[in-house]
């Protein structure tokens, strides 16, 4: 019993600020280690590759966000409304009852809903990319200005 209490109060305590902090400096301590144990060439072909990648990143990025900007100047959301007043002028020519308008609204609001979360959860894992790649490229540049002090 006082094991499973002792794991509990870790696993609450996991998410305090402090705890999580602590996780973070240990990390950063090893990532330091780990970059000062390189010579310097391998050192420098990571900070290029980082480098490199977060540049190719901080693209797509630039790419995704003038997507959304051309598919909303372009009114791409016109056609779907289009879609839905198709749908309508159809139920209100055919006398039938309003289930071709509601199965028509459900189609057009699963599409949107979806493609709103897509784009989100596609910007955010970018972002963190682009964030931790910035974080890398600092500590790397940290590290090569220690060697460069130390001599």
């Amino acid at each position: 019993m006082r094991q499973s209490w002792t794991k509990f109060k870790n696993w609450v305590m996991s998410f305090t600020y402090q705890e999580r902090r602590n996780k973070q400096l240990e990390i950063f301590r090893t990532k330091i280690e780990h970059y000062s144990s390189m010579d310097k060439d391998e050192l420098n072909f990571e900070y290029f590759n980082c480098k490199a990648e977060y540049e190719h990143k901080k693209n797509i990025l630039t790419l995704v966000i003038i997507t959304i900007a051309v598919s909303l100047i372009m009114n791409i959301w016109e056609k779907l409304f289009s879609f839905l007043n198709m749908a309508i002028k159809y139920d209100n020519y055919m006398n039938d009852s309003q289930d071709t308008f509601v199965v028509c609204l459900m189609i057009a609001l699963v599409i949107g809903l979806t493609l709103v979360v897509v784009i989100v959860i596609i910007l955010s894992a970018i972002f963190n990319d682009i964030k931790q790649l910035k974080k890398e490229i600092e500590l790397i540049e940290y590290v090569k200005a220690e060697e460069e002090n130390e001599n």
